[in-house]
Formats: structure tokens, C-alpha cells, sequence
């Protein structure tokens, strides 16, 4: 909802191009925080995050696209949007725990201290890259993580014997 937000901004403001740093960023952003709870960061590559941006960062009837291109615009939206109320609460969540998260920290700016919008947009996509990956890929709570989640063997069912791979067929 937080990212739909973010894409109806750049929107409002005719920088359709960002769009793509925007889906590249988020769910290193999303994963950051999932990982600080003790979840597995790449949730966010999965349905639950990335599957649901069709609808959240493109449709005209997503109502968080929506409010973020009338937000830019100066025009007033008049609907509920989800992601206004959680980017507040994702915030003070993130300060609490001293989260790195530029995308929610750019939007509250905006949406909440009447930040200038394209100054602080434009900062938020200025920001370089590699604090974005080294942060997921040196996180040593990420890689302990990681390290503890085990497949399960496949049952014994499914795997066939040596001589069953030579046969042919």
C-alpha cells in the first residue's frame, strides 16, 4: 500500500519513468523490514509484495495509486487509502527500530510534513545504489536466517532410482 503511494506520486508528477527504480528499490526496502522481525527477506520477491503490484503501482482503481497522483497534483482525493494511516505507522515503526527505509522516510516527509515533493522524490531516487544491496546482502541477521531455513527432503516417492535416469525411453 506504502509503495502504491510512492507510484501514484511519480504520476502526479508525470515522472512515469522512475517507476521501475521505484519496483527495483521497494522490495529491498520491504525485505529490510520483514528481516528486522525475524521473517525471511525474500518474501518480498513473492506474491505477498511483488505480485501485488500490477494492481497497487498500475491500476487506475487502485485507491493508493490514486491518492498519491492526486496528492501530487494538489488535488484532493476523498477516498480512503490504506497506505496513508500504514506509512505513518511503518515509519515509527522503522525510527523506533532504526530501519533504513528512504522510500516510507521520502513519502512521510511529504505526505505528512509538507516536504517539498519533487525535492525530496528526487533525493529519494538520488540515493545510491549500493547502500541499497549492501544492506540486504551483508546483513548478518539476514544470512542467519537464511542458513536456518532448510527444504524438506522430498519423499521417497519422488525420487526414482539411478538406473530409472539411464533408461531410454
Amino acid at each position: 500500500n506504502v509503495i502504491g503511494l510512492a507510484a501514484g506520486i511519480l504520476d502526479g508528477l508525470e515522472w512515469y519513468g522512475l517507476k521501475g527504480a521505484l519496483m527495483a528499490r521497494a522490495p529491498i526496502e520491504v525485505g529490510r523490514f520483514i528481516a528486522h522481525f525475524g521473517g525471511n527477506p525474500h518474501t518480498a520477491y513473492g506474491l505477498a509484495h511483488l505480485g501485488d503490484y500490477e494492481a497497487t503501482l498500475f491500476s487506475k482503481h487502485s485507491h493508493n495509486r490514486s491518492f498519491g497522483e492526486s496528492f501530487a497534483r494538489g488535488e484532493n482525493f476523498g477516498k480512503l487509502a490504506e497506505g496513508v494511516p500504514t506509512l505513518e505507522a511503518v515509519k515509527l515503526i522503522a525510527d523506533r527500530e532504526n530501519i533504513d527505509m528512504p522510500i516510507c522516510q521520502a513519502l512521510y516527509k511529504v505526505i505528512y510534513e509538507k516536504a517539498d515533493i519533487k525535492k525530496t522524490i528526487r533525493e529519494m531516487f538520488n540515493r545510491d545504489l549500493k547502500q541499497e544491496f549492501e544492506h540486504i546482502c551483508n546483513n548478518s541477521a539476514v544470512t542467519a536466517i537464511l542458513s536456518k531455513r532448510r527444504l524438506p527432503a522430498p519423499p521417497s516417492s519422488w525420487r526414482r532410482p539411478h538406473s530409472a535416469l539411464n533408461r531410454r525411453v
